[in-house]
């Protein structure tokens, strides 16, 4: 963000359609971002990330697909954060939990428990699965009512293969009992081994993961589709609308699926923003193109 012969950036913008009407970001080298909304000091990026939600779809997001399973929680929690209120803080706390948890197992030498030691994992113990079940319900339900959302994106872009997603929550039955069966071998590796930290979003098509069997151009529609059933989620349950960034649309597109996506994008009544090398491939028919502004940036120079 900050260019080789300056040494800070700062980015403003105007808000329409909500509480917060403006917001602000600066940066100096070696100095810790500032956040100012309505020219209020704001504490975290996720206070910005609530008045600002973006999805963000670039030629990388295909790694939700054939990546680990931290890009898949990482999306699932995306749609958590934006709408329960309440996730944000529950996910922060059980991070403590897990943090302090694995400190103590750090410390203590296996094999055996001394009645203090146990003690105190007992009590850490308490409180993280109070949180992982209240967090696993917010994901178990997130999931549920966005599988219908992904099946309508997916039917829009034709011979789609059909895509199952499986929320696994991180562990098997009882967490409690769980973590106190792992306890020896949690101490032997030093870490909480356990817990929705550990989750995963399953998607397959029959009995094969899903990248396995896609072609490039399948996975690009794929992520689109789980990414924009996410927007059509958060439309339907706040009535607001995310800002969609989309870097190099055309990539492993046809001219077909670039006019079906646009499309979709065009209904959905977000604002977008689109970049690419190329404004053939990005100049699609939209439906309404009186509302589409071109920029065209050269040297660090914008023109439009």
């Amino acid at each position: 963000m900050i260019s080789l012969s300056t040494d800070e950036y700062a980015v403003f913008a105007e808000l329409e359609g909500g509480v917060v009407s403006n917001v602000g970001c600066a940066r100096s080298r070696g100095s810790e971002i500032q956040i100012h909304c309505n020219r209020t000091p704001v504490s975290s990026l996720a206070e910005l990330a609530r008045v600002i939600p973006q999805l963000l779809i670039t030629t990388d997001s295909i790694e939700l697909l054939t990546g680990g399973s931290l890009l898949r929680r990482q999306y699932i929690d995306w749609g958590v954060f934006h709408v329960k209120p309440e996730f944000g803080d529950l996910w922060r706390s059980a991070q403590r939990c897990i943090k302090q948890r694995n400190a103590l197992l750090q410390t203590i030498h296996a094999p055996g428990l001394n009645t203090a030691n146990a003690e105190r994992l007992e009590a850490w113990d308490v409180q993280f699965v109070e949180l992982a079940n209240h967090i696993d319900v917010l994901r178990a339900d997130y999931v549920v009512r966005l599988l219908p959302h992904v099946e309508q994106v997916l039917k829009q872009f034709g011979q789609m293969p059909k895509i199952t997603l499986a929320y696994q929550r991180g562990w098997q039955g009882s967490l409690h009992e769980q973590l106190y069966v792992m306890r020896e071998k949690d101490i032997q590796k030093g870490y909480t081994s356990l817990g929705p930290h550990r989750a995963n979003l399953d998607l397959r098509i029959g009995q094969q993961k899903a990248f396995e069997v896609l072609s490039r151009g399948q996975m690009k529609l794929a992520i689109i589709a789980l990414k924009l059933a996410q927007g059509l989620l958060f439309i339907e349950q706040t009535g607001r609308h995310p800002v969609i960034l989309i870097d190099d649309l055309a990539a492993e597109l046809d001219r077909n699926h670039r006019k079906e996506l646009c499309g979709l994008l065009d209904e959905m009544g977000c604002q977008i923003f689109i970049t690419g090398v190329d404004i053939d491939l990005i100049d699609v028919d939209w439906q309404n193109p009186s509302v589409v502004k071109k920029f065209h940036v050269e040297r660090g120079v914008i023109n439009g």
